[in-house]
C-alpha cells in the first residue's frame, strides 16, 4: 500500500476513481488510472511515467523495478 501513499501525494482528480477501483477489488483498473497521471501543465513528464510504472508494479506484483 506504500505505493498508494506515494500516489496520493499529488493525484489531481484521479484519486476518487482510483480509490473506488481499489475498494471494489479492481486493482488492475486502478493501476491504469494511476498510470495515466503523468502530465504536468499539460505536458507528459518522463519522471512521472517511470514513477507511476513503479507504483503500479509495487502494488500489483509486490516488486520494485
Amino acid at each position: 500500500m506504500l505505493c498508494l501513499v506515494s500516489y496520493a501525494y499529488n493525484p489531481g482528480d484521479g484519486w476518487a476513481k482510483t480509490t473506488k477501483r481499489v475498494n471494489d477489488g479492481k486493482h488492475h483498473e486502478a493501476m491504469i488510472v494511476i498510470k495515466r497521471r503523468v502530465f504536468s501543465k499539460g505536458e507528459k513528464v518522463r519522471s512521472l511515467v517511470v514513477r507511476r510504472d513503479a507504483e503500479a508494479s509495487i502494488f500489483l506484483y509486490r516488486e520494485y523495478q
